[in-house]
């Protein structure tokens, strides 16, 4: 059967591509599932080899947004910069706990920094009572005008995978 490419539509084939690629993706997730992959692994790999990494330039545009956000918004200079990951060197970061009030702004800039949907996130913050450590005390579903008397605020945030997906 011949067809006329001069009527297919920029969206048809963005969407005929689009079902191609997912399809595609699908397929190869599964085959590595067959092979003794769980689907979590597999998804994993897929992910990591698909994503797609910023060009020098997108980069750039990043970095100065960044630098122009903490201009405007808080009016201090700052300089940001990229620098390759070295081996044997895994990623990380800190929250001073002494300072958090129970405000969730960690979870909510984490939120917004990384497009995640109002159902997931990656730091928790758990209502402590005074004196205890044990996480079982802590309340996450915790509402109301913070920091509460008699109470400390505890932020849990994501661990950092080994291999993170992302």
């Amino acid at each position: 059967m011949h067809t006329d490419s001069s009527n297919i539509t920029r969206r048809a084939l963005v969407k005929g591509l689009g079902t191609a690629v997912v399809a595609a993706g699908t397929l190869k997730i599964a085959t590595a599932a067959w092979h003794g992959h769980t689907l979590a692994e597999a998804f994993a790999e897929f992910f990591q080899s698909h994503y797609q990494r910023m060009t020098p330039e997108e980069l750039q545009d990043v970095i100065h947004r960044i630098e122009r956000g903490a201009k405007q918004r808080y009016g201090v200079n700052i300089t940001c910069e990229h620098s390759k990951a070295e081996t044997g060197v895994v990623f990380g970061y800190a929250l001073n706990i002494s300072k958090c009030k129970g405000y969730r702004d960690c979870v909510h800039a984490c939120v917004a920094e990384n497009n995640l949907g109002s159902d997931t996130q990656y730091i928790r913050v758990l209502e402590m009572p005074h004196g205890s450590a044990h996480l079982e005390d802590g309340n996450h579903y915790f509402s109301g005008t913070v920091p509460k008397p008699k109470h400390y605020y505890l932020p849990i945030q994501c661990m950092h995978c080994e291999n993170p997906p992302c």
